[in-house]
């Protein structure tokens, strides 16, 4: 899904929650004046209000029935959204010509509306829509010149209305574009927290998000120790295997290997089928990264034990994995389409971890380290392998597998 489809979403999801709470609002509003001209007419004995009693009621309980339908029914909600401009304010306007019929002081009904249209106008806003707003703004043009003519106001008089109107549409307006401002600041937030939470740890996360989402999006060269882990022969072990089975093992190994690198403040790279990269010093400078990438290899192959341990539980054999450790360097930064980039590292580097892992199989090991990495790390006892040509690499390359853990520490 794109950014301007998140937002899409988000303004959708925004305008259906306004829309019932603007149900909410007319039915409490409709039922206090109810209410109050119910005491008017039969405690204070005000008869002449008595006609509109009929349409008042009415319009109570079309707005009990607007406010209790958008909860159970989405069509109720999206149809509500247009009802100030065609139900509320058509509906003040007919109690008000009914109260004009019966008032001794028709002038004071049509300023009253006045207030009532303002505050029809000001819930507009909350419709996130400036196309209803306007539309609100010319039906209460229209209704209150149509009142204030039959209640005998001059035009000179009549001008006011409108203009407190158009005044009363800007600050609309004006809110509205402010909370579409919000709901889009909120729906990017979460687009990216979303984002940093699938590549980095939450450490790392949490000072990505106090940076500039172009600094991530830049390339920079810089010095990485990566790990590729990958599942020897889960192709063969894929086939004797339902799509829902190797969908089930792949998600532990990848929750559990993912843990593991979080852990140690790696970032993810990417998923590569059964395999996985990840990486160490960037987007964050880490200058133990080549301690914790063997760190993590290590944690990595005994994280094993449990994944294999959950395998046997289910009836299945175990699986085995082979694990590259290398430092160089690479470029990292946001790489692809417009509508689809990953924060990834591209370079020489990414590629010779890719088969160091695969020389995990020809020597015999679970974990295989260049001598690059090895060279920056102590307290692990390293067993060398011995000097192998590697694809990509002009000279052969010493290789090593650490012994036993130990306490990794930074090389002085």
């Amino acid at each position: 899904m794109t950014l301007n489809d998140h937002l899409a979403v988000a303004l959708k999801d925004a305008r259906l929650s306004n829309a019932r709470q603007i149900n909410q609002v007319r039915a409490v509003g409709a039922g206090a004046f109810t209410i109050v001209l119910l005491a008017n007419v039969y405690v204070l004995g005000a008869e002449d209000l008595s006609l509109t009693l009929i349409p008042t009621s009415i319009y109570f309980l079309m707005s009990l029935a607007f406010a209790f339908g958008s909860k159970v029914s989405p069509f109720v909600t999206q149809l509500s959204r247009f009802a100030i401009p065609v139900y509320d304010m058509p509906t003040v306007f007919i109690i008000q010509m009914i109260n004009m019929e019966t008032s001794p002081n028709p002038g004071n009904i049509s300023e009253f509306s006045i207030a009532i249209f303002v505050c029809l106008l000001l819930l507009s806003a909350y419709t996130l829509s400036a196309r209803h707003i306007f539309i609100s703004l010319g039906v209460a043009i229209i209704f209150e010149q149509l009142l204030q003519k039959n209640a005998g106001i001059e035009l000179g008089a009549r001008i006011f209305s409108p203009l407190i109107f158009c005044l009363t549409t800007w600050i609309c307006v004006w809110s509205g574009s402010n909370r579409l401002k919000l709901v889009e600041t909120v729906a990017l937030a979460n687009v990216r927290r979303l984002r940093l939470q699938r590549y980095f740890s939450p450490g790392v996360g949490e000072i990505l998000e106090e940076r500039d989402e172009d600094s991530l999006a830049l390339g920079k060269d810089c010095e990485l120790s990566i790990i590729f882990v990958d599942i020897r022969g889960f192709t063969s072990l894929s086939e004797r295997l339902s799509s829902r089975e190797v969908i089930e093992i792949l998600n532990t190994y990848h929750a559990h290997m993912v843990e593991v690198i979080f852990r140690h403040g790696g970032t993810l790279d990417k998923y590569l089928g059964d395999g996985l990269i990840a990486y160490f010093n960037a987007p964050v400078g880490q200058e133990d990264h080549a301690e914790r990438a063997v760190s993590c290899a290590l944690d990595m192959e005994k994280e094993m034990s449990e994944i294999n341990s959950w395998l046997a539980s289910k009836g299945r054999d175990p699986i085995k994995v082979g694990i590259g450790v290398h430092t160089g360097g690479a470029i990292v930064g946001d790489i692809g389409a417009p509508h689809r980039r990953e924060f990834t590292a591209i370079g020489s580097a990414v590629n010779v971890t890719s088969r160091l892992e695969g020389m995990t199989k020809k020597v015999g090991r679970t974990i295989v380290i260049s001598a690059t990495t090895a060279g920056l790390v102590t307290g692990v006892d390293w067993e060398e392998l011995g000097s192998f040509p590697i694809r990509g690499c002009a000279e052969p390359m010493s290789l090593f597998s650490p012994k036993s853990g130990g306490e990794v520490s930074p090389k002085n």
